[in-house]
């Protein structure tokens, strides 16, 4: 009665349903604290604790494809969004000998874009292996960079313009990254270590030539990286490391370029053709023999020249001097 002669007539019921909300809570609290917990799972003598989340996507888009593609690159259809799978051997049980510790989680399988592995195994004071695995797919289709935006039915002397339907810089290449370390004796005074790490980019894509023409070229990447690693560790005292350490590296490019659609054709009918581009269509290995070509005929015009320059200044007669031309082809004497 005390209570309701000093709140407003309203103010009554709002506060009696606050303290009933609050003595829910209350007793759902208490119930969650004396409920048991759930008892952990023990399995050819590990405690294992997994989880998986399932589920998929459903996507609608409007307007253009390729920008979506671009900047999204989400599809519909179903997903592992993510998965985990830990185990962790039990004291003084029997289990299985290559591990004691071991975990395991998986990312974006099933269509998106971006996936990875991760795995991570140890057996007591004896190793710890680490290894992980990424993959991305890199997508982009803009059509109007570096298009020229010919109109439909242009022509001229009798050759008619095509026009160019997709991004001429379009790519759609792929990047896979693994990465394993081993550790042998982690604790033990002197530890052994050994790595390996693999880095691929992949797949097609288009570039282009301005240099008098306006060639597109089918521009397939293949390149790839690979790094060993050893070590050896030492800890002579507490809190110092000696380490010896070896990374050796490995690159390996196989990039080719061909002539890529729409060809131009000459009015006989014969083609593909590009003007001002002679390496267009070759292999890799022609093309870096025909560029070896050039440089081997460029190094030996200038060595040639300058023993012509060296035989000529040695002929003058004694007391004259040869001032070296400043143009190929353009030699001038001067008199003391």
């Amino acid at each position: 009665m005390c209570l309701s002669s000093h709140l407003p007539g309203h103010a009554v019921p709002r506060f009696a349903a606050a303290l009933g909300v609050s003595a829910f809570i209350l007793s759902l609290s208490a119930a969650a604290q004396s409920a048991p917990e759930p008892k952990e799972t023990i399995r050819e003598g590990y405690a294992v604790h997994q989880s998986i989340d399932v589920g998929g996507r459903i996507a609608d888009q409007t307007g253009s494809l390729p920008m979506y593609d671009t900047l999204v690159n989400l599809h519909s259809g179903p997903r592992i969004f993510q998965q985990t799978l830990e185990m962790h051997a039990v004291p003084k049980s029997p289990h299985f000998f290559l591990y004691d510790s071991l975990l395991a989680t998986n990312m974006g399988y099933g269509g998106d874009p971006e996936n990875s592995t991760v795995l991570r195994m140890s057996k007591g004071n004896i190793y710890d292996f680490q290894g992980m695995f990424r993959r991305d797919r890199q997508y982009f289709d803009y059509d109007l960079l570096g298009n020229p935006l010919i109109p439909a039915g242009v022509t001229s002397n009798g050759y008619t313009f095509p026009q160019v339907q997709h991004a001429p810089h379009l790519f759609n290449t792929v990047r896979r990254m693994t990465d394993t370390n081993l550790n042998l004796y982690p604790v033990a005074k002197v530890s052994f270590r050994a790595g390996y790490s693999q880095n691929i980019n992949q797949g097609p894509s288009y570039s282009s030539l301005h240099n008098g023409s306006e060639a597109q070229f089918l521009q397939n990447w293949r390149n790839s990286t690979d790094t060993w690693l050893g070590a050896v560790d030492w800890k002579p005292f507490p809190r110092t490391l000696l380490t010896l350490q070896e990374n050796i590296s490995h690159y390996k490019g196989d990039t080719s370029y061909q002539l890529a659609p729409p060809f131009m054709q000459l009015p006989n009918g014969a083609g593909p053709v590009t003007l001002d581009n002679q390496d267009l269509g070759l292999s890799p290995w022609h093309q870096f023999d025909r560029r070896y070509q050039l440089w081997r005929d460029a190094i030996c015009n200038q060595i040639g020249e300058a023993l012509f320059l060296r035989l000529l200044g040695a002929r003058l007669e004694p007391g004259r001097r040869a001032a070296f031309p400043k143009r190929r082809h353009e030699t001038e004497f001067s008199a003391p």
